[in-house]
């Protein structure tokens, strides 16, 4: 612009559907600035915690004419920039014993954690078997085990039973496995 004044400029993201998830983003040159020629802003804004996803930079020029504020702002979105999901699970399964008895049935727990930066699980799928010490299937859970709504940081606990184990001395192991 050409016009004569000053102005401040305020920057912030938004998300895809134009909400504000940073609302003071830090400025790395000085405002207010003379409404002459072009200006160029660099800022920095810490992603932590913020959901992947499509997001846009905002920007407002609050123009200042002989002191007083013009209206309404001028604004603009910048281009868009995605920020990547980061998924991470971590998982663990223990029986109850370390050495059964013939007969004796066999009790797992499995515990998984959403150990995402920025990204919450819908949906998973867990699956628990029990292997013997060639990796051949003995036993796996027979029904479907459906993990949802897993939010950063939440965990899932499953505990489930093998009721009538069939007699073999072998070395067992269990194994989880969440897709």
């Amino acid at each position: 612009s050409t016009e004569a004044g000053s102005a401040t400029l305020a920057i912030d993201v938004v998300d895809a559907l134009t909400h504000a998830v940073a609302a003071q983003v830090e400025l790395t040159t000085a405002t207010p600035f003379i409404l002459t020629g072009t200006h160029n802003a660099g800022t920095t804004w810490s992603t932590q915690g913020i959901l992947a996803g499509d997001y846009y930079l905002r920007g407002q020029v609050h123009r200042l004419i002989n002191g007083l504020e013009e209206m309404p702002p001028i604004e603009a979105l910048g281009n868009v920039f995605t920020i990547q999901a980061t998924k991470a699970l971590e998982g663990a399964i223990k029986s109850d014993k370390r050495t059964y008895a013939i007969g004796d049935p066999i009790r797992l727990r499995a515990t998984i954690q959403n150990e995402s930066l920025n990204y919450a699980f819908d949906s998973l799928h867990a699956d628990i078997e029990i292997l013997d010490e060639s990796d051949r299937l003995l036993w796996k859970v027979p029904s479907e085990l459906e993990l949802t709504d897993l939010a950063i940081g939440d965990t899932r606990v499953i505990e489930v039973i093998w009721e009538s184990p069939f007699a073999a001395e072998t070395r067992m192991t269990a194994r989880l496995t969440v897709s």
